[in-house]
């Protein structure tokens, strides 16, 4: 739950636009506790959005066209303070856990429920991370064997 006096400034990324206008929708049925404060359909406009909304969170898409949301995420990151979830249809582990490993502080599925989606928003604004179990582990795994 969102305990700021302050609603949670959501960007969202994403180049299909009846998706976005959808999420936006869904996102700003409690502006009390979060809004959508900017859309973009590509990078360019995500980096100009950003610097211009300065949001708390940002869902980024992967598949942005011709361009990959997570290459694009650790350029996104050095430029903005926001906590970047990458927001995608791909049910690729492998990918999931690139996102993370690029700096994502958590991987949506476009196929979770509703609430599963605003819950990971709330959660990542409050400083965890939104991962499912097998690429939790992953990473984990990933993370030990630099040490």
């Amino acid at each position: 739950m969102n305990t700021y006096t302050k609603p949670i400034r959501i960007l969202l990324v994403d180049d299909h636009k009846s998706f976005s206008d959808g999420l936006a929708m869904l996102i700003n049925t409690n502006k009390s506790v979060m809004e959508v404060v900017g859309m973009a359909n590509n990078t360019k406009e995500a980096i100009a959005a950003a610097a211009q909304t300065k949001p708390d969170i940002i869902l980024l898409d992967v598949d942005l066209g011709d361009e990959n949301g997570i290459e694009f995420l650790p350029e996104l990151n050095n430029k903005t303070d926001a906590k970047v979830i990458i927001l995608t249809g791909a049910q690729n582990p492998t990918l999931h856990e690139n996102a993370i490993m690029q700096g994502a502080r958590g991987v949506l599925l476009k196929s979770d429920p509703a609430k599963v989606i605003l819950t990971a928003i709330e959660r990542v604004y409050n400083g965890e991370m939104w991962l499912n179990n097998a690429t939790l582990n992953k990473v984990l795994s990933q993370l030990t064997q630099l040490t």
